[in-house]
Protein backbone atom coordinates (compact mmCIF):
# COMPACT_ATOMS: atom_id res chain seq x y z
CA UNK A 1 0.00 0.00 0.00
CA UNK A 2 1.45 3.61 -0.97
CA UNK A 3 -0.54 6.74 -0.32
CA UNK A 4 0.52 10.01 1.32
CA UNK A 5 -1.58 12.42 4.01
CA UNK A 6 -2.33 15.31 2.66
CA UNK A 7 -4.05 18.66 4.89
CA UNK A 8 -7.18 16.86 5.63
CA UNK A 9 -7.10 13.80 3.87
CA UNK A 10 -5.29 10.51 3.47
CA UNK A 11 -5.12 9.54 -0.49
CA UNK A 12 -4.47 6.50 -1.15
CA UNK A 13 -2.25 5.27 -4.25
CA UNK A 14 -2.10 1.86 -4.35
CA UNK A 15 -3.38 -1.32 -2.32
CA UNK A 16 -2.68 -4.56 -3.91
CA UNK A 17 -2.59 -7.86 -1.68
CA UNK A 18 -1.93 -10.64 -4.17
CA UNK A 19 -4.32 -13.73 -5.26
CA UNK A 20 -2.44 -16.43 -2.91
CA UNK A 21 -2.85 -13.94 0.21
CA UNK A 22 -6.42 -12.22 -0.22
CA UNK A 23 -9.36 -13.35 1.73
CA UNK A 24 -6.76 -13.33 4.18
CA UNK A 25 -8.17 -9.60 6.41
CA UNK A 26 -4.63 -8.43 5.14
CA UNK A 27 -6.08 -5.97 2.47
CA UNK A 28 -8.30 -4.77 5.50
CA UNK A 29 -6.13 -4.62 8.33
CA UNK A 30 -3.78 -2.48 5.67
CA UNK A 31 -6.68 -0.34 5.01
CA UNK A 32 -7.37 -0.03 8.58
CA UNK A 33 -3.83 0.51 9.77
CA UNK A 34 -3.46 3.28 7.35
CA UNK A 35 -6.93 4.94 8.35
CA UNK A 36 -5.50 5.05 11.83
CA UNK A 37 -2.64 6.94 11.20
CA UNK A 38 -3.68 9.31 8.90
CA UNK A 39 -6.48 9.89 12.08
CA UNK A 40 -3.46 10.40 14.20
CA UNK A 41 -2.19 12.88 11.61
CA UNK A 42 -5.26 15.15 11.91
CA UNK A 43 -7.04 14.01 8.76
CA UNK A 44 -10.79 13.60 8.28
CA UNK A 45 -10.78 12.06 4.87
CA UNK A 46 -9.85 9.78 2.83
CA UNK A 47 -9.61 9.62 -1.00
CA UNK A 48 -8.99 6.15 -3.01
CA UNK A 49 -9.95 5.35 -6.68
CA UNK A 50 -10.38 2.10 -8.71
CA UNK A 51 -11.49 0.28 -11.76
CA UNK A 52 -14.29 -2.09 -11.89
CA UNK A 53 -12.42 -4.96 -12.74
CA UNK A 54 -10.48 -4.14 -9.25
CA UNK A 55 -11.79 -3.60 -6.28
CA UNK A 56 -14.64 -1.19 -5.87
CA UNK A 57 -16.65 -3.96 -3.66
CA UNK A 58 -13.77 -3.87 -1.39
CA UNK A 59 -14.11 -0.43 -0.88
CA UNK A 60 -17.83 -0.24 -0.30
CA UNK A 61 -17.59 -3.03 2.47
CA UNK A 62 -15.00 -0.98 4.25
CA UNK A 63 -17.77 2.42 4.99
CA UNK A 64 -16.65 4.16 1.46
CA UNK A 65 -19.19 6.24 -0.56
CA UNK A 66 -18.86 6.96 -4.25
CA UNK A 67 -18.35 9.97 -5.48
CA UNK A 68 -17.95 9.61 -9.06
CA UNK A 69 -17.66 7.13 -11.52
CA UNK A 70 -16.47 7.43 -15.22
CA UNK A 71 -18.15 4.84 -17.25
CA UNK A 72 -16.58 3.23 -20.52
CA UNK A 73 -13.14 3.92 -18.68
CA UNK A 74 -10.74 3.37 -20.30
CA UNK A 75 -12.93 1.53 -23.21
CA UNK A 76 -15.52 -0.57 -21.44
CA UNK A 77 -14.73 -0.72 -17.91
CA UNK A 78 -15.71 1.85 -15.43
CA UNK A 79 -13.47 4.12 -13.00
CA UNK A 80 -14.96 4.30 -9.15
CA UNK A 81 -13.91 7.49 -6.64
CA UNK A 82 -14.79 6.91 -3.42
CA UNK A 83 -14.35 9.04 0.16
CA UNK A 84 -14.34 8.11 3.66
CA UNK A 85 -15.01 10.06 6.75
CA UNK A 86 -12.53 9.39 9.20
CA UNK A 87 -14.47 9.24 12.94
CA UNK A 88 -12.07 11.28 15.39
Amino acid sequence: MTGETFGNWLCIQYLYVDDEYRGQGIGRNLLLAAEKEAAERGCKYVFVDTFSFQAPEFYKKMGYETVFVLDQYPYTGKRYYFSKVLSQ
